[in-house]
């Protein structure tokens, strides 16, 4: 395959295949959209942040598309210290709570009760927040047991860096709780484990990615256990893979998001950002000879940082064909041009 690049864009030609006799290939591209008070602006690259998700371009299958957001919480002027945050992507709704630090202590009757969110200035969306963590552990008994063990350190499998899990309830004794969770499972004793709430990239948590996903597809029960042992049957088994490559929690894996669907961020530092997602701003055909195929671009990845009033757009324009077909040209133009 060749291209031709006649836009500002900067597009990357991925290749891989399905099976020996099929090939696939995408041509994708990224946008940074700058929200201003006259306006939108669209460019075609900017420097990244430590905040935003991986770069995908290199990717030739996708499915889906990953929803992301970064910013930062402010405190209420008065208490309660909690506050929520909100992201919709047309009629999905995500919302997260956002508290001020706590900790486990004893009320008179010896119960382990969470104290009352203390006063914060501000607060990032953060998987360090979220519930989770990890704690290392003396030789003897594993804990919760009666087992004999040799010692080491023990994490929660879907949040590792997070805030909150503790493996006995002396354990957790004056210890912090997580400061963002789901207002629908929120932790009310040391022992619950809730999925670990937030909208930040977490490209490295693929347990957190997997579980969220398959729980909101609507899986069978009776093919989960085979997913876990990859005895699953083939689309199941591809759908996983697919899934895995992606950076967003597993309930913001997002089917689909056309242009037009309003996106709104709120709750956060400044006042709330909404957008209409664009159409990838390139038109891309395939021409072998004097056929041409349009290739229809799909938004893979959508990221909203409030702290730069910037959202990122990670488009893909897909192609499925015969591996032994004769090379042909990708054709790429402004759309409108």
């Amino acid at each position: 395959m060749f291209v031709r690049n006649t836009t500002q864009w900067q597009v990357v030609l991925a290749r891989g295949l399905v099976s020996p006799e099929q090939s696939v290939l995408s041509l994708n591209l990224d946008v940074a959209l700058m929200l201003h008070a006259r306006g939108v602006e669209a460019l075609p690259a900017s420097a990244p942040s430590k905040t935003d998700p991986p770069d995908i371009r290199k990717r030739s299958r996708w499915a889906g598309v990953s929803v992301t957001a970064a910013g930062h919480a402010p405190c209420p002027t008065r208490p309660p210290y909690a506050s929520s945050v909100s992201l919709r992507v047309g009629v999905f709704e995500h919302r997260l709570a956002v508290l001020g630090p706590r900790v486990w202590s004893r009320n008179v009757g010896g119960a382990l009760v969470a104290t009352e969110p203390a006063k914060f200035d501000t607060l990032s969306l953060d998987w360090r927040h979220a519930f989770g963590g990890t704690q290392s552990f003396s030789p003897g008994l594993f804990p919760g047991t009666e087992l004999p063990w040799p010692g080491g350190v023990l994490g929660f499998p879907l949040n590792p860096s997070g805030t909150g899990w503790y493996a006995s309830e002396q354990l957790a004794v004056g210890q912090p709780l997580p400061r963002i969770e789901s207002p629908a499972a929120m932790v009310r004793v040391w022992s619950d484990a809730p999925t670990p709430a937030g909208v930040s990239p977490c490209p490295d948590l693929i347990a957190l990615r997997l579980q969220g996903w398959v729980a909101r597809r609507g899986v069978p029960a009776a093919v989960r256990p085979a997913l876990e042992s990859l005895h699953a049957s083939e689309p199941h088994v591809r759908a996983v893979a697919l899934c895995a490559q992606h950076h967003a929690s597993g309930v913001l894996i997002l089917p689909d998001v056309a242009p037009g669907t309003l996106v709104r961020l709120e709750g956060l530092a400044g006042a709330p950002l909404e957008l209409r997602v664009p159409a990838s701003p390139v038109v891309v055909t395939a021409r072998r000879g004097r056929d041409r195929v349009l290739l229809s671009g799909l938004l893979r990845s959508l990221h909203v940082d409030a702290d730069r009033r910037a959202v990122r757009l990670s488009y893909g324009h897909f192609l499925e064909h015969a591996t032994a077909a004769t090379r042909a040209w990708l054709e790429t133009q402004r759309r409108g041009g």
